[in-house]
Order: structure tokens, then C-alpha cells, then sequence
């Protein structure tokens, strides 16, 4: 089982994300401040959920420095305060992820695994499809209508990390921490480049429907056509 130690100073809303967590094999200990939260850190913790407003003024960004100075455990910040400045913040404060409230508590699991276990890969597919949008892995090639859509790496490498987690949010710096795995969060501007090219392209062949769509605010989605649509 997975040890997951939550700090915030919302108790009904770590209460229910903790509920959710046990209900899928976690151990989730809870704390509303970096203080109380001291002797389960000599738990065997395996991820830590920090907000970065806490209880007596506390500082989640200082607090995410300060684990990572001590102890090389994944951090994700979920907070009510996720604008880009924020995300940018807690990107350099050492965390791993970031996640707006309030978020879907599945898609918060499946980060919270994929940080765990960044070796393990959720939901892969050599080959998916969505109607007549088919995207082969083995081939890095997209088709519509076995049509090849000419796609550069990087607009491939978006389009199927998009489609095998359809209807998930992600920003522009979550892409590229998945995709490019590097801190080195000025580059992700460059995701908002990859996207525009891919839309337009996939928009050109398939004019009657958007596969990846922007979410104002948050980030990027991709909605498939399925059989039944």
C-alpha cells in the first residue's frame, strides 16, 4: 500500500480527498500544518499533497523546499491558488506536480501513481481510436480516415499524451514536465506553439470537430468522437 501524507487547512476537503484515497488501498495521514504535520514524517511517507496557504501563516512553498532538502519524496501542490504564477512558483519551490481545486479525485490518484511509480505506464496503447481518428504509437503516425496527418514529433508526442488521458486538464507545464521531463519551465511556452500547429492540422482534415480543446484557464483536454457519437 501507498503512504500519502496530505497538508492543508481545508479539514473537510482533505477529509474527503483522504476518504477517497483509503477507498482505493492508500494510507493517507492528514495534517493542517507543517507542524502537525512533523511525526508522520518519520512515517515512511511515499508522496506528500501540500496547499500553499496554511494554517498560522504558513508557506507552502517554503515547506516543499524544505522536505526536499531532507528527504527525496514526490510533492504535489493542490491549492486553490493555480494560476500560471503560482504553478511557476511551486514548479521551482521543488514540486513534482500541481493540480487546481477542486480537482477530479481519480485523475488526482492516477498523478499521485505516476509520481510514485513514474516507471509504470497508465493506460498505454500501441494503437487507439476514436472513430475515424486513429493515432499508432508504433509508427509515431496519426491517421483520419486513413489519412496520414503530418505531424512533427513533438505535435505526435502531445497528441497521444492528450488522447490516452481523454477529458484530463492539463496546463502548458504539465505537458511539458510529462513529455520533456526537464525543470526548465520557460521552455514550456513552446507547448502552446506544438498545440497551435497540431489543432490547425487536425482541424484542416477533420473541420466538424475539435480533438483537443482548451479549457480557459487550466489548460488543454482532448475529446474524442467515439462510435456511439
Amino acid at each position: 500500500m501507498n503512504t500519502i501524507l496530505m497538508i492543508d487547512d481545508d479539514i473537510q476537503y482533505m477529509n474527503t480527498i483522504r476518504d477517497y484515497l483509503t477507498k482505493q488501498d492508500f494510507i493517507v495521514y492528514c495534517a493542517n500544518s507543517f507542524k502537525t504535520a512533523l511525526p508522520y514524517m518519520k512515517e515512511s511517507i511515499d508522496c506528500v499533497i501540500l496547499d500553499i496557504k496554511l494554517q498560522d501563516n504558513e508557506n507552502g512553498y517554503e515547506i516543499c523546499q524544505k522536505i526536499k532538502s531532507e528527504i527525496n519524496i514526490p510533492i504535489i501542490f493542490l491549492s486553490n491558488y493555480a494560476q500560471d504564477d503560482n504553478r511557476i512558483h511551486g514548479f521551482l519551490s521543488g514540486a513534482d506536480d500541481f493540480l487546481g481545486k477542486p480537482c477530479n479525485l481519480e485523475e488526482l490518484r492516477i498523478r499521485i501513481l505516476k509520481r510514485i511509480h513514474p516507471t509504470i505506464k497508465l493506460k498505454q496503447k500501441e494503437q487507439i481510436r476514436f472513430g475515424d481518428l486513429w493515432i499508432d504509437a508504433i509508427r509515431h503516425k496519426a491517421f483520419y480516415k486513413d489519412e496520414l496527418i503530418l505531424l512533427t514529433d513533438a505535435e505526435f508526442n502531445i497528441l497521444y499524451f492528450l488522447a490516452t488521458h481523454e477529458h484530463m486538464v492539463f496546463s502548458q507545464y504539465e505537458i511539458y514536465d510529462h513529455l520533456w521531463k526537464e525543470p526548465v519551465i520557460s521552455n514550456a511556452h513552446t507547448v502552446q506553439v506544438h498545440i497551435s500547429s497540431a489543432r490547425k492540422k487536425l482541424n484542416k482534415i477533420c473541420p466538424n470537430h475539435e480533438y483537443i480543446q482548451t479549457v480557459w484557464g487550466k489548460g488543454y483536454q482532448f475529446i474524442g468522437i467515439h462510435e456511439k457519437d
